[in-house]
């Protein structure tokens, strides 16, 4: 975008869907510079001090665009807790941050060079002339079968599974539903699993084998870090001590996904996704 053109951007999912992944990004591109900041951020025990902050922020944001020629994105997660509307009482607290907001976002003063990215679990909190300021809203990390089915064989990659893509597809079907967070947490349950039984079967060969994933520096690399070649190599060791067939892997996704803490992370995705939806229905059709 034009260095004094807004496009300010919220980010809409549920816990674990990628939205501060999303942000880091953004703050990380080599034309960028990234501030995080977070409601707390905005706070004094001063009276009125408080709504003076995104001014402050604002104004040295755009001091650091043109002292570096980069791009400057204002990054607040959780921004549902900075720009929620107080009741009508409250209003004249002196700590309503909403209306400096407001002008910010409305290009009242300019600023050049800025942009305020926001993610909330809860647009809801959202009033309809907040959600106007923000030129981009999206919906982000809701997986179709198939992109949980990717998902979880790349989690699953230094496996010794034995699979095709149907596999993959009728293990994402179990967890229909879940974001990113949960499917790994799938994958790295059934790596534990299995790799524990292993240790405990034939302590000689795990160690062998974890020698191998040992860096320069001394360090054991974990198996989400390496690449995909790395991974295929380790499945490859592993695949001559054990194996994990079809049934097994549908087994034990299944098993998972009626844990507690699975299930509510996935109704509670479905949930967010499904009122996100209906609230920004009701955005567009004011």
């Amino acid at each position: 975008t034009r260095s004094g053109e807004r496009a300010h951007a919220l980010l809409i999912g549920p816990p674990g869907s990628g939205k501060t992944e999303i942000m880091r990004a953004i703050g990380g591109l080599t034309d960028s510079i990234g501030i995080s900041v977070k409601g707390s951020d905005f706070q004094t025990c001063w009276m009125g001090e408080a709504m003076k902050n995104p001014g402050r922020l604002f104004s040295k944001a755009v001091e650091l665009h043109h002292k570096t020629g980069k791009r400057v994105h204002v990054l607040i997660d959780e921004i549902d807790q900075v720009l929620m509307e107080p009741e009508t009482e409250q209003r004249s607290s002196g700590t309503n941050l909403v209306y400096e907001f407001l002008q910010l976002l409305d290009g009242v003063v300019d600023y050049p060079g800025v942009t305020l990215w926001g993610a909330t679990n809860h647009p809801e909190r959202l009033s309809t002339r907040v959600m106007r300021r923000f030129q981009f809203v999206e919906i982000v990390g809701e997986l179709t079968v198939k992109d949980r089915a990717e998902l979880l064989r790349r989690f699953c990659e230094a496996l010794p599974v034995e699979s095709d893509i149907d596999t993959w597809e009728k293990a994402a079907a179990l967890i229909d539903g879940a974001v990113g967070d949960a499917v790994r947490k799938v994958a790295e349950s059934l790596w534990r699993e299995r790799m524990g039984a292993f240790v405990r079967r034939d302590r000689e060969a795990a160690e062998k084998i974890a020698k191998t994933l040992v860096n320069e520096k001394g360090e054991t690399t974990h198996h989400g870090d390496m690449n995909r070649g790395g991974r295929r190599a380790l499945a490859a060791s592993l695949r001559e001590h054990f194996s994990i067939s079809e049934a097994e892997l549908l087994e034990h996704v299944r098993t998972v996904a009626l844990s507690p803490s699975v299930r509510q992370e996935i109704d509670h995705a479905v949930e967010t996704y499904a009122s996100a939806r209906r609230y920004l229905d009701l955005m567009r059709a004011v």
